[in-house]
């Protein structure tokens, strides 16, 4: 249960970093990083807990708050005889009244809420994608198969659409494939392709459990649609990696046309595309960024890369149950209940002799006694016997502890520098304490040996390979041309004073062109008189506002 809470509270942290720093990461290194980013809340829920041995526990000081109080019972002051029984100790409870329902009785219920929750949407999400599949496939009529692709056409969709992960389609409308604008069916094509290739749909189905357990939360429904509209980016990138200006333009009016298409992302949330005017908007914004130099998309996998080696910090850690050797039984206490042994009190003596007194004792100065027999000594009374004290409970024995010997070992790892001296490099040390039963001198110092030749080699092999990728980087700088951004007419190549191309690049043009395109889309977008009102304003809005941007920033240039 503690698993599954962490897991809930660290995976809601990834996804709110994640919302908030997609934006500016894919501005910086490409919308293909910013995709990226939601491996990492992913990977976190994969991520099992981790158990450390127990000598790695914090030590715990247990502290005992007494719950009674101890009265004992002893024998009257005022009693004629001995008692030998124990002194009856009597417990006085300080409870007051009865215990209420504790915060851990919940636990049970609240989880089962929140799992039947996650089931449910999984199971609605997985329902209504494959209901979908069914309704498309039932009309659909083949036309065409490109490797392991299968393409269909059905009148029940009016834009390219990929479905299936192990049985891939590509579900077309009718006569698409006759089309006129060969270049715009060409690209709509590669589009779907594209997702097939990235196995974008099979990602789809796998983050589900993820954004299942925030059911309830939402993070969970701003990230499902924010993962989508990534995704679909990084695939608009892969289309027009190595395409032209006249291409990229094409490409642009046909994202902008789909603001009309139908909405079956809201049938099915897994399938392929994801509709909507804050998508279209998105991915044509993400169309007009400057393009993405190769430093900037190695730095970003870098990133994204430490971020992924730093998630163990986040898991569950637990320890293992210390195992602790036996405690000796406490012997028994002897029975003080058993009297037999103790000597009975001897019998009271004979009464004395009784005496007579005659009637002249009565009369005045008469002291005459007759003595009826001889009155012997009164006995003095026997002493009481001792009572045999009650033997004392002997403490159990303390728990003797293995004896325990100290190993400290210490390994100066030593590098030679580029002048040919030795300079020390690394100091390690290892220190534990453990029991003669457990290990012996020999094998810690033959695990030592072994662990020192490992660690040695590694550091050599670490060292050449980055010398290696350090040349190789070198010379790839060195073959990599020079951009000059100043120049009169694009597209030409010169040879600059160090032997080096430079390659002459007009950005006004290109923003230019980009403008340009974008004035069609917006100009198809205007004319379109399917496109709903409110939809229609908002995207020419948001068209007119990248418009006069692009303009002031060729301007500019």
């Amino acid at each position: 249960m503690s698993w599954l809470a962490s897991t809930l509270v660290w995976t809601g942290v990834l996804l709110a970093a994640v919302l908030l720093l997609r934006r500016p990461v894919a501005r910086h290194f490409g919308p293909h990083a910013a995709y990226a980013l939601w491996l990492l809340p992913f990977l976190r829920l994969l991520l099992p807990p981790i158990v450390l041995p127990a000598w790695l526990a914090p030590a715990q000081q247990t502290i005992t708050k007494a719950e009674t109080v101890l009265v004992t019972t002893g024998v009257p002051p005022d009693a004629s005889a001995v008692s030998v029984s124990a002194p009856v100790l009597e417990p006085v409870s300080t409870s007051a009244g009865a215990t209420a329902i504790s915060y851990a009785d919940w636990l049970p219920l609240i989880a089962g809420l929140w799992l039947t929750g996650a089931a449910v949407l999984l199971a609605w999400r997985f329902s209504a994608y494959f209901r979908m599949r069914g309704d498309l496939l039932h009309n659909a009529r083949p036309v065409g198969e490109a490797g392991r692709i299968r393409l269909l056409e059905s009148p029940q969709v009016d834009s390219p659409l990929a479905l299936g992960v192990i049985d891939k389609l590509i579900v077309l409308p009718p006569h698409f494939m006759a089309m006129h604008d060969r270049r715009s069916r060409d690209l709509a094509l590669e589009h779907e392709f594209a997702h097939h290739r990235a196995n974008d749909l099979l990602a789809n189905m796998l983050v589900q459990p993820l954004f299942a357990l925030h059911w309830f939360n939402p993070l969970g429904y701003y990230g499902w649609r924010a993962m989508r509209r990534d995704q679909e980016a990084a695939c608009d990138a892969r289309v027009i990696a190595a395409r032209g200006k006249a291409e990229r333009a094409v490409y642009a009016r046909l994202i902008a046309a789909q603001a009309a298409g139908p909405r079956i992302a809201l049938a099915a949330p897994m399938a392929c595309p994801v509709l909507g005017d804050a998508s279209i908007v998105h991915r044509l914004r993400t169309l007009t960024m400057t393009e993405i130099s190769r430093r900037q998309r190695i730095a970003g996998r870098a990133l994204i890369g430490a971020a992924a080696l730093a998630l163990p910090l986040t898991a569950s850690i637990s320890y293992a149950q210390a195992e602790l050797p036996d405690v000796p039984e406490v012997p028994a206490m002897a029975d003080v209940s058993d009297v037999s042994g103790v000597p009975q009190a001897p019998l009271a003596p004979d009464a004395p002799a009784a005496y007579t007194v005659d009637d002249a004792f009565s009369a005045p100065g008469v002291s005459a006694v007759s003595q009826v027999g001889d009155v012997p000594p009164t006995p003095a009374t026997p002493a009481t016997p001792a009572v045999a004290a009650t033997p004392a409970v002997p403490a159990p024995p303390a728990v003797p502890a293995a004896p325990r010997t100290g190993y400290t070992v210490r390994v100066n790892d030593t590098a030679s520098d580029r002048t040919g001296g030795t300079t020390r490099h690394e100091a390690r040390e290892w220190a534990w304490t453990t029991s003669h039963s457990e290990i012996d001198k020999k094998a810690i110092r033959k695990q030592v040996e072994r662990e020192v030749r490992a660690a040695r080699a590694d550091v050599a092999k670490a060292r050449s390979e980055a010398a290696r990728a350090h040349a190789e980087a070198m010379a790839e700088i060195d073959r990599m041309p020079e951009i000059d951004t100043n120049c009169v007419t694009s597209g030409q190549t010169a040879t600059g004073k160090n032997g080096r191309r430079v390659v002459q690049v007009c950005t006004n043009q290109i923003m230019a062109s980009a403008v340009d395109g974008i004035r069609s889309a917006r100009e198809e977008i205007a004319r379109d008189s399917s496109i709903p009102e409110s939809a229609r304003k908002e995207v020419l809005r948001s068209l007119d506002r990248e418009i006069e941007r692009l303009s002031r920033k060729s301007t500019r240039s």
